[in-house]
């Protein structure tokens, strides 16, 4: 089943807005213009500010594309934003992580969204980097909150999605903690949301066996003139079951090796 939008008053997330935007101490109504007009002001200058910062920008699309992927994938039956609105904590400050997101499996996970520009002349040796703060203040929410914590890493030059635990980061030079990209591409988890990945051993190969009752022939050069009697697909040197009855073959990325003897 396809994860659907819970309709939402648009207006009253405004008026949510104006609660927390309004300053303390001011004059007037609720309704007052003069005291609308600060909080609008404010936004206004707030959303200027933050549509030119070019992190922020890739930062919130990087959101919009990972709950896009999360519906897409279908192995979640519930996805919400954490990181709005007020969060009251106890003791040790905390960081919310973007999403919650309750698996079809019954796993919670929380996830933080990060799109990584990639440098270097060895772009998959690049480490990303988190704070040492940030990332206890993410740990904790997340046992506070119950859930596992991950995060879903965006490469959009590739463009690749990595999901990783938030436990796979390692202390770098200075111990700040950080994975590289390489490292965040083995260990992806991606695969909790439903993105699979069909795994097989080295070589591929496509084998044609001849039709012996049929005439063949090798020339000096090497070339093979054959009726086609079997066809098989090996793996790792195993023969795949039931890959004679496999068509389109020859568009596979396969190597051919075309065998003559019994």
């Amino acid at each position: 089943m396809v994860l659907q939008k819970l309709p939402r008053n648009a207006a009253m997330d405004g008026v949510d807005l104006y609660r927390r935007l309004d300053q303390p101490g001011s004059t007037g109504g609720l309704a007052d213009p003069a005291r609308v007009d600060a909080v609008l002001d404010e936004v206004r200058r707030s959303l200027l500010a933050d549509l030119g910062t070019e992190p922020t920008v890739r930062g919130w699309r990087a959101q919009a594309l990972f709950a896009s992927l999360v519906a897409a994938l279908d192995e979640c039956d519930l996805m919400t934003l954490v990181d709005t609105g007020d969060i009251y904590f106890e003791g040790a400050s905390v960081k919310p992580s973007d999403y919650f997101l309750h698996l079809r499996s019954g796993q919670r996970i929380l996830v933080d969204v990060k799109s990584v520009e990639l440098r270097g002349d060895d772009p998959l040796a690049m480490p990303v980097k988190f704070g040492a703060v940030e990332v206890e203040r993410m740990r904790r929410f997340g046992e506070l909150f119950g859930a596992d914590v991950y995060l879903a890493l965006y490469y959009p030059s590739m463009p690749l999605w990595t999901l990783v635990r938030l436990d796979d980061l390692r202390a770098g030079p200075g111990g700040g903690p950080r994975i590289l990209v390489r490292d965040s591409l083995f260990q992806n988890q991606l695969s909790l949301l439903g993105d699979l990945y069909v795994g097989i051993e080295s070589p591929l190969e496509l084998v044609l066996r001849p039709d012996f009752s049929m005439p063949n022939h090798v020339d000096s050069s090497g070339r093979a003139e054959f009726t086609v009697g079997a066809v098989e697909l090996r793996i790792g040197g195993r023969t795949l079951a039931g890959s004679t009855k496999l068509v389109g073959l020859a568009t596979w990325p396969a190597s051919v090796r075309i065998e003559l003897s019994t």
